[in-house]
């Protein structure tokens, strides 16, 4: 036995029932196409903000200086990898120096927490060698110790090249200390750290720099030979 009760419109209970059913169905199938949405546009800002701090992570810089300094504070190489004015640099230079002075030869060689350096989480690693001083400028993300292993290897491979460097070295042959730093740090980054490898690439390019000397050298020779015997004639 089955009761029907019409309502007043005609519409029985049972199909408003039915009705109702269906409308609470599609509003939780629209609470969740929303739901899922809300979900989806999260996560594409999500990995929109990952992406973003991915490339800033790969556009950073961990090596910010390299600074060869003398005892007297004299500049004999500055390479700067982050966009600093050069009277600012000078002025950076000193600083530093100033810092690695006051410090005596019990300490640690590495000064945490530089605040002079226009940008933040800088830290001081230096090697002192004989009358020359050599300082990297880098951030927290480099570890000390291999930033003083990396040291170790540049002065290596100078001696390598300039058979027991000196400080005449690098004032007369500014060139070939330059050609020995982009063989080891390109754009604030350690490309390499095998000594034979920077040394095998820095005697490579020097033997091509000497082939363009002597080749502008030969051209040179002969327009002047050229020129004096049109000049006889």
């Amino acid at each position: 036995m089955s009761i029907v009760i019409e309502s007043a419109s005609g519409t029985s209970c049972v199909e408003l029932c039915c009705l109702a059913g269906w409308c609470v169905s599609l509003s939780h199938f629209y609470y969740k196409v929303k739901r899922a949405h809300s979900l989806l546009a999260k996560r594409q800002r999500q990995s929109h903000t990952r992406q973003k701090n991915n490339r800033q992570c790969a556009t950073c810089r961990m090596i910010k200086a390299v600074i060869i300094i003398n005892t007297q504070g004299k500049i004999r190489l500055l390479q700067f990898y982050e966009s600093i004015a050069v009277k600012d640099q000078q002025e950076l230079v000193q600083k530093v120096f100033r810092v690695i002075t006051r410090r005596s030869d019990d300490v640690c060689n590495f000064v945490d927490g530089f605040r002079d350096w226009p940008t933040p989480d800088t830290r001081i690693v230096y090697r002192r060698y004989a009358t020359l001083c050599f300082v990297f400028v880098v951030d927290s993300s480099e570890s000390q110790l291999a930033m003083l292993d990396l040291i170790q290897v540049f002065v290596e491979t100078l001696d390598r090249c300039f058979e027991n460097v000196c400080e005449l070295d690098l004032i007369f042959h500014s060139d070939k200390v330059q050609h020995a730093l982009i063989e080891v740090i390109v754009g604030g980054m350690v490309v390499e750290t095998n000594r034979d490898e920077i040394f095998r690439a820095v005697v490579e390019m020097n033997k091509l720099a000497q082939a363009k000397v002597g080749e502008r050298g030969g051209s040179s020779s002969a327009a002047a030979v050229s020129a004096s015997v049109g000049y006889h004639r």
